[in-house]
């Protein structure tokens, strides 16, 4: 094999082996909240969400099981009263994310037949986000995540590595300009 194949083959084993470097970081450290706020802006009808993780999350890595190596939904309460799932209006997947780069709002029923939907209804709509590190924020225009418009939206926030919960946390926002 000649030198500069050598290099080739070297450095495209070192590229596939980067993902498995961050997906075991990952593993040994679960994705947690350090914090976190959702706060509604009355001015461009959007819902500003930020969270700030533990460690820096990998969205793109995938296990054996096509699960990300890191992931968060917030499911949006509408009817708390109502049954699993339909105590809630939208799901904002993190899931997806590795899709088409951008975080993905989902009503809840009836299921999609698209594998990407983790079993969640139809596409809601899609918005971009930033990723410093730890921190990641995006917003959502009020209409993607309820028909509510005054009082206060309760969520549920969770976050996964792999599949399995790493940490969840209870929260709302109220609707007042």
């Amino acid at each position: 094999m000649s030198r500069a194949r050598r290099i080739m083959w070297v450095a495209a084993a070192c590229l596939v082996m980067l993902p498995f470097a961050s997906a075991a970081a990952a593993a040994d450290s679960p994705l947690t909240l350090a914090s976190q706020t959702a706060k509604y802006n009355a001015a461009s009808n959007r819902v500003v969400f930020t969270i700030r993780f533990t460690r820096p999350p990998d969205f793109f890595t995938i296990d054996g099981l096509g699960r990300p190596a890191d992931s968060f939904q917030y499911f949006i309460v509408g009817d708390p009263s109502a049954p699993y799932p339909l105590n809630y209006t939208s799901v904002i997947r993190g899931d997806e994310i590795r899709f088409d780069g951008l975080i993905t709002i989902r009503n809840v029923d009836p299921p999609d037949a698209d594998a990407r939907a983790g079993g969640w209804g139809t596409i809601r709509g899609e918005v971009p986000y930033s990723l410093h590190g730890r921190m990641l924020r995006f917003s959502v225009p009020l209409a993607l995540l309820t028909s509510q418009t005054s009082g206060t939206v309760d969520y549920l926030l969770e976050t996964y590595s792999f599949g399995e919960l790493g940490s969840h946390v209870e929260g709302s926002f109220a609707l007042k300009g």
